[in-house]
């Protein structure tokens, strides 16, 4: 069975689609968040705030992509292993954790355009 047909047979078996739609769309309105504000937002970025304080917190303007990307990732994961258990209770646990991490990823991006973007 290909990945393809096995995303495809995750997505079919699928419960709380919704929640679902909605991480898929905060994580790319996130990123599209970054794309459109690009200019009022400095090169380099505060991304990193568990570092140490300095250089090694800040990253490019394309860093901010990382979150989104991230949290993309971390919901088709979660898409799949809700399609391969059969406990009802884990299925509602993953897709809520994915929608969980997707509104706090969208968070923490659009706080950090705001802290250092020139409105």
């Amino acid at each position: 069975m290909s990945v393809k047909s096995q995303l495809l047979s995750a997505w079919r078996q699928a419960q709380f689609k919704n929640y679902v739609y909605f991480s898929i769309g905060l994580n790319v309105l996130t990123a599209l968040a970054v794309l459109i504000f690009k200019k009022e937002i400095p090169p380099i970025v505060p991304l990193f705030y568990g570092r140490a304080i300095g250089e090694s917190q800040l990253v490019n303007l394309a860093g901010l992509l990382i979150a989104p990307g991230v949290s993309l990732f971390i919901t088709i994961l979660n898409l799949f292993l809700s399609s391969i258990t059969s406990d009802l209770f884990l299925k509602r646990v993953y897709v809520t954790t994915a929608f969980l991490i997707s509104l706090l990823t969208t968070i923490t991006v659009v706080k950090i355009i705001f802290l250092v973007g020139f409105f």
